[in-house]
């Protein structure tokens, strides 16, 4: 029982990783994660065009201009939140038994601070993240773990926002990103994908919400080896620009 004890608390913790980008988050996801998270990634541009006659008096012409169409640049500050829909994790001891279980993001939510490039977007983020084990098979033997647990992550996410010249602005993103337990002395990295819609509130605020795909590729946490797993997540936030 100290054994399962023991690696029922690196597992638990991994989970978080999925979540630190999105993000969200991760991220997301949202990615945020969220997402992220995450991890967490979405910003509107609207675009707006104008047209101005003016009379030149002296030749007796007119000339048209106008005014080219522009999104919004510049920094902005994002919260998001996001859950996860669960995933099953496989992992190996030091004497190479087989550990495996069901764990799931209950709910991640960062802050995060990036630039518009227009359309390109990146930004870097925070997240706290709750994780939650329903169960771990451990050497053929099923234990009703039914615990939760907490931990950090950063993530830095890139979005290519595309233009409607409308108030909706469908994007697509990736991420990267690095979380940790409260009880692990390990950090976990993940990788994140996810599409989104973005809608204008005003000209300073922006709400998203998107899907995506966390992975985390095979690593050693804590001296227990661990296969690759994903998980999907779905976030929402907002976005103000500064």
């Amino acid at each position: 029982m100290k054994a399962y004890h023991c690696i029922s608390i690196h597992y638990i913790s991994i989970v978080y990783s999925s979540t630190s980008v999105f993000k969200a988050l991760i991220k997301a996801a949202l990615p945020v994660s969220a997402i992220t998270l995450s991890l967490l990634m979405a910003q509107l541009q609207p675009v707006s065009a104008q047209e101005e006659e003016a009379d030149d008096s002296q030749t007796g012409t007119y000339v048209q201009e106008e005014a080219s169409s522009d999104s919004p640049t510049g920094p902005y500050i994002q919260l998001g939140i996001g859950t996860g829909f669960g995933t099953e994790v496989e992992a190996y001891d030091t004497f190479g038994d087989s550990i495996s279980g069901d764990t799931r993001t209950v709910l991640a939510g960062g802050i995060g601070i990036g630039y518009d490039f227009g359309p390109v977007r990146t930004d870097l983020s925070v997240s706290r993240s709750w994780g939650h084990t329903a169960n771990v098979n451990y050497r053929g033997i099923e234990y009703d773990v039914d615990d939760d647990a907490y931990g950090w992550g950063v993530g830095l996410g890139l979005a290519v926002d595309i233009e409607t010249d409308s108030d909706w602005t469908p994007y697509v993103s990736i991420s990267v990103g690095s979380g940790w337990g409260d009880d692990t002395d390990d950090n976990v990295w993940s990788y994140g994908a996810g599409i989104g819609v973005s809608y204008a509130t005003s000209e300073k605020v922006d709400v998203y919400g998107q899907i995506g795909y966390g992975w985390v590729p095979s690593q050693e946490v804590d001296s227990i080896d661990f296969d690759s797993y994903g998980q999907f997540v779905i976030g929402a936030g907002v976005r103000f620009r500064m």
